[in-house]
């Protein structure tokens, strides 16, 4: 249960009451219609009406084909951080930075860290405008600015477990661990000023759990939510959380009352006012459900379905993106109905509860472990695994979609 939903992970994610919220109703197949038009994504012109549209970027001859890539925003581009590669290595040596405005590509400084899959961790700190990188494997980690070289941070006090997911807030980095049997949790904050580390206690109350959602949310907290239970060795999906004030140095329970059904894998992503949890596993089938959640009142609210991507029943092989747009969360999702692939993707506004279908990207809709990250009023799309003549391959493709 170590990785998390295809292509999303943040890089570096008890039966009961409320086990449901009332739009857990199976959704329509295919996305919500164009009609339906949602106010402007904020700060974003709109040039290419209400479905947007997809570009294919040209990237250098060097640049790698991959999956699992690390992707980082840098406010005016984005920066492509390993993966899985078809070199020798079995991982992407290359390093690139794309300036969106001037639309041009440089590979990062030599010395950076190699990323490997399942234990890669890089996050932007915009403060200083440097990538740090972790390797939850050895326990080090890298921080440098565009233009190099690539100092170790320090690892006093550091992170003993597998990082499952990472949050920027208040300025500080926020790691969420476990080991990887669900033995115990472990949480830490960097703080990026000084180069220390500061351990945080999970809260007494809180059973070990892995593959859990996480993500900042308001000003300086950091909700923890769902997953998998870690001490009964059964893997029995959670959905009980809590949120951790930075400032404060607390945690708080979160409500139960009407929250999604229990999950693991499943993704938050936040509006500053509402923490938005969607999809996941219960470890029989995928979901494809969600639900809003207000700090403010401590309450749940319901996510209506309607016109939400993707097959009315999601058994087999089924693939879901998301990523936040700064105004909504951009939902992409593949699947195979009977011998043929299907996708289709759409935008949803989490204070009007209400989705609009867009274009989904014009590349397989069987590829995986591709790559999604809004940046700089543009959705970017990278590499995945391809399946070509029986042989799986690392894609060099870079999808861009614009509003």
């Amino acid at each position: 249960m170590r990785g998390s939903v295809p292509a999303l992970t943040v890089v570096f994610a008890l039966a009961g009451c409320g086990e449901s919220v009332r739009g857990d109703r199976p959704p329509v197949a295919d996305a919500g219609p164009a009609d339906i038009v949602l106010r402007p994504i904020e700060g974003c012109p709109s040039r290419n009406g209400a479905r947007g549209r997809w570009e294919t970027l040209e990237v250098p001859a060097e640049y790698s084909g991959r999956s699992n890539a690390a992707l980082v925003s840098t406010g005016d581009g984005v920066i492509v951080f390993g993966g899985n590669s078809n070199g020798a290595s079995g991982y992407a040596q290359d390093h690139w930075h794309f300036h969106g405005s001037e639309r041009r590509w440089r590979a990062l400084p030599s010395g950076a860290p190699v990323v490997d899959f399942g234990e890669r961790i890089a996050v932007w700190i915009p403060g200083r405008r440097e990538v740090l990188v972790w390797n939850s494997r050895t326990r080090t980690g890298s921080r440098s600015t565009l233009e190099g070289p690539w100092p170790e941070i320090a690892t006093t006090n550091a992170p003993r477990t597998y990082i499952q997911r990472v949050v920027l807030v208040d300025g500080v980095v926020f790691f969420g661990g476990s080991t990887t049997d669900g033995d115990h949790d472990e949480f830490s904050i960097y703080d990026p000023e000084s180069d220390r580390w500061r351990p945080v206690l999970a809260p007494r109350e809180q059973t070990t759990r892995t593959s859990y959602a996480m993500v900042a949310h308001g000003e300086s907290e950091v909700l923890v939510w769902g997953g998998a239970d870690g001490t009964t060795g059964t893997g029995v999906p959670r959905n009980d959380g809590w949120r951790y004030d930075v400032r404060r140095g607390r945690w708080s329970s979160v409500s139960r009352l009407d929250a999604p059904a229990p999950r693991w894998r499943a993704e938050a992503t936040s509006s500053g006012a509402l923490a938005i949890v969607y999809a996941g596993t219960n470890g029989a089938r995928s979901l494809r459900t969600g639900g809003r959640y207000s700090s403010v009142h401590d309450v749940w609210l319901p996510m209506s379905l309607d016109g939400a991507p993707g097959p009315i029943d999601p058994t087999g092989s089924y693939l879901l993106s998301q990523a936040w747009t700064g105004s909504d969360l951009f939902v992409w999702a593949a699947w195979v109905s009977g011998t043929e692939p299907q996708s289709a993707a759409a935008r949803y506004d989490p204070h009007a509860d209400r989705w609009s279908g867009v274009d989904p990207p014009p590349s397989p809709a069987t590829r995986e472990s591709s790559t999604m990250r809004w940046v700089d009023c543009g959705l970017y799309l990278v590499g995945g695994r391809v399946s070509v003549r029986d042989r799986v391959e690392h894609s060099r493709e870079v999808l861009r979609w614009s509003p």
